[in-house]
């Protein structure tokens, strides 16, 4: 771990004596992770320091240092120079963030556009009257108009077909047609207009034809393609700025 290296060594007791009957315990040196240092706050905003990098798809840290700089030791610096990566880490590679979509939206979306208002709700089971798949209703998404179905068969929904609740939460039978279906996490997060901005849709009239839909995959991988660009110390500055941060710390 070369960022913590050079940090200040403590003496530290570990338990507490009044719990192991006040018997003298010898304490063991480690080093003060919590020590700090404000030179990297002021270099993220002296551009004659850094430069912007692009991330190459599935490179590590200490490989992007040891392209950036020859050496794989300041893939330290990246987290200090970038609070995005310090907060939500270093960014994944395009079959990682695909496994980890899949993984955080497992289920089978239903999208209609009839109204939702006490139909499909939660806890109830929904078969699609052609198609023969049922499943249980785990959420739903008004404003959408998205109904998330954790599927119990191997047949999929199909689109046209009427889905109808064979159990009811609230005794009340209700049928919907679907417009889409598929894969959760090829299911509508939201939309943007053609100024990128978001917007909210009617889903009984649906987005019309100028408005963008961005599923929850591509939400995935716009923010990490976000992570990929990041500030980077310039090469002929990393060995003078690793010698003050050394320095820093050791004082």
């Amino acid at each position: 771990m070369d960022y913590f290296r050079h940090f200040p060594k403590i003496p530290y007791v570990f338990g507490n004596l009044s719990e192991i009957g006040g018997q003298r315990v010898t304490s063991e040196i480690f080093q003060n992770i919590s020590a700090s240092i404000d030179i990297f706050e002021s270099l993220k905003n002296n551009s004659s320091f850094y430069t912007l990098y692009n991330v190459q798809d599935g490179d590590r840290p200490d490989q992007t240092s040891s392209y950036l700089y020859g050496v794989p030791t300041y893939h330290w610096t990246f987290a200090l120079m970038n609070d995005k990566i310090k907060e939500r880490g270093w960014p994944l590679s395009n079959s990682e963030i695909e496994k980890k979509v899949k993984v955080d939206f497992p289920h089978t979306f239903i999208n209609t556009r009839n109204s939702l208002t006490g139909v499909m709700l939660p806890g109830e089971t929904v078969e699609g009257l052609q198609s023969g798949a049922r499943g249980i209703v785990l959420r739903r998404h008004l404003d959408l108009g998205n109904i998330i179905v954790d599927k119990k068969t191997t047949a999929n929904f199909i689109a046209g077909e009427v889905v109808r609740n064979v159990t009811q939460i609230a005794g009340v039978t209700g049928e919907v047609i679907i417009n889409s279906t598929g894969d959760e996490h090829l299911a509508s997060h939201h939309y943007i207009d053609g100024d990128g901005e978001r917007v909210d849709i009617d889903p009984e009239s649906g987005p019309g034809a100028l408005l963008t839909e961005v599923t929850h995959i591509d939400r995935y991988f716009e923010d990490n393609e976000d992570l990929r660009l990041i500030r980077v110390i310039r090469q002929e500055n990393i060995e003078e700025i690793n010698a003050i941060f050394k320095q820093a710390i050791d004082t």
